[in-house]
C-alpha cells in the first residue's frame, strides 16, 4: 500500500469556487510500468454542488502541466489532459479579469462544468514542486515495452 501523502497539484478560484487536482498516491506501487502512474480526483466546487473526477496523471502529464503553467503565464488558454478523459481547459474569460476553467468527461459521466477562476502562478509552480518531490519518477522506460528502476530500490 502507497502511504505518501496526497498533494494539491492545481488550485485555482477561492474558498467558495475552485478547481483543484489532488494526487491521492501511486496507482500501482512497485509494479515496474505502473508505479509511476498517480491516482488523482479532479474536484470542481461551486455554490451548486462538488464534482469529483477520478483519474491517472502520468509523468508525461506532470511535464505537460509544466508547459501549461508557462502558457497561462503569456496568457495563453490551455487544454490538460486532453487526450482522454476527464479534459481540463483554462482559457480567459468574458472580459471581466477572470479565467474559466471547464471540465469535462464526456465518455464516463458526459458532465461539463465551467466556472470563473483566479490563477496565482507562484503557488501552481510551487504546488507542481511539491508534487515533484512527493512523487519523483523512479521508473525508466529502457525501450517500448521495457522498464526498470531509476536507482537501486
Amino acid at each position: 500500500m502507497d502511504t505518501s501523502s496526497t498533494v494539491e497539484l492545481i488550485r485555482f478560484g477561492d474558498e467558495s469556487q475552485h478547481l483543484s487536482v489532488v494526487v491521492l498516491g501511486r496507482h500501482t506501487p512497485g509494479v515496474l510500468n505502473l508505479h509511476d502512474i498517480l491516482r488523482a480526483e479532479i474536484i470542481v466546487e461551486t455554490g451548486i454542488g462538488t464534482l469529483r473526477l477520478a483519474t491517472t496523471i502520468a509523468s508525461s502529464d506532470v511535464d505537460d502541466w509544466e508547459r501549461a503553467l508557462d502558457l497561462l503565464a503569456d496568457d495563453e488558454p490551455v487544454s490538460w489532459l486532453g487526450d482522454r478523459c476527464p479534459e481540463i481547459e483554462i482559457g480567459p474569460g468574458d472580459g471581466t479579469g477572470f479565467w474559466r476553467a471547464t471540465v469535462s468527461d464526456p465518455a464516463q459521466s458526459g458532465v461539463i462544468v465551467q466556472i470563473p477562476i483566479t490563477i496565482d502562478e507562484a503557488d501552481s509552480h510551487s504546488r507542481l514542486e511539491d508534487l515533484r518531490r512527493a512523487y519523483p519518477s523512479e521508473v525508466v522506460a529502457t525501450s517500448p515495452g521495457a522498464y526498470q528502476w531509476r536507482s537501486p530500490r
